[in-house]
């Protein structure tokens, strides 16, 4: 069983602007090692300034997190695409 929680991403933002996420936390259940599952966080800038996404990182090799656009404006949302990649992983995992 997989279990996916936003905390291992740091997300850099201008004060002013307020990233909210529409879930912290996904459980996409039993996957077999090495597959590849596609996730995807969305969430909103429900701050008063724009808000500029200038890095992501994860704690670890095995998600990765890409944004093309990097810039929204007040009450705009976007959707942050992510890769799990369970190679090398048997058993209970949580993430």
């Amino acid at each position: 069983m997989i279990l996916l929680v936003l905390t291992f991403f740091t997300v850099n933002i201008d004060a002013g602007a307020r990233i909210r996420f529409e879930t912290v936390e996904l459980n996409f259940g039993q996957i077999d090692s090495g597959k590849t599952v596609d996730l995807e966080f969305k969430f909103s800038n429900v701050g008063d300034t724009n808000l500029v996404i200038r890095n992501i990182t994860s704690s670890c090799g095995c998600l990765a997190a890409r944004l093309t656009k990097k810039e929204y404006g007040p009450g705009e949302g976007g959707v942050l695409p992510v890769k799990f990649y369970s190679r090398g992983y048997n058993g209970k995992v949580v993430k």
